[in-house]
């Protein structure tokens, strides 16, 4: 019977706007921690997060069900407004970019992301 394996491993980039550095390291964990958790109750696996004061990065794993679009709406729209609340003007919203890159191009993380179908 065949089967179908997809694994979509995206690299997004969420910048702040006119990339002002707003997002303080004091405040980066908070922000890192919370888009973490708009990751998992979408089902989206988290393989990353970080960033500077003007970015952030996400590496992530979508759902083969949910379209990209969707995901990073919903990482954008809400980490965005958690960080309008918390800090006020934030110059936010962030702007999203999106890199696609062959899956060895990352190192294994969480789970195995990297390993070869039929290989233990």
């Amino acid at each position: 019977m065949p089967h179908t394996y997809a694994q979509n491993i995206i690299h997004v980039v969420f910048s702040t706007k006119d990339r002002r550095k707003t997002i303080s390291p004091e405040f980066q964990p908070k922000m890192w921690a919370y888009a973490a958790g708009i990751c998992k109750n979408l089902g989206i696996l988290v393989h990353a997060i970080g960033g500077l004061e003007d970015h952030i990065h996400f590496l992530i794993q979508v759902p083969p069900t949910m379209p990209l679009a969707k995901a990073v709406l919903a990482i954008k729209s809400n980490s965005s407004r958690y960080g309008v609340g918390r800090l006020g003007e934030l110059a936010l919203p962030l702007t999203p970019g999106s890199m696609v890159r062959p899956r060895n191009h990352f190192p294994c993380r969480n789970g195995d992301p990297g390993r070869e179908r039929g290989k233990s």
